[in-house]
């Protein structure tokens, strides 16, 4: 009976050894693939802030060019 027993904790042992090592390895797997998408999200921002910061540069010099054809104006 001890024999069994001994038996049956042994393998259940193992069994959520396995468990969480495959639980270890999808974490792992995640976060390689999070790192990966960080690089590609960062780009695609960055080229946002630029695409922005030129359509505001534009933006204020139309605003002076037509501040001062007002000002021509009156």
């Amino acid at each position: 009976m001890r024999n069994k027993t001994l038996r049956q904790k042994t393998a259940d042992a193992h069994e959520a050894l396995d468990k969480q090592r495959i639980e270890l390895s999808t974490k792992r797997l995640a976060s390689v693939n999070e790192e990966a998408a960080i690089g590609g999200r960062l780009e695609k921002l960055r080229e946002e802030v630029e695409s922005v910061s030129r359509r505001e540069r534009w933006a204020q010099e139309l605003y002076r060019e037509r501040r001062d054809e007002l000002e021509g104006i009156l």
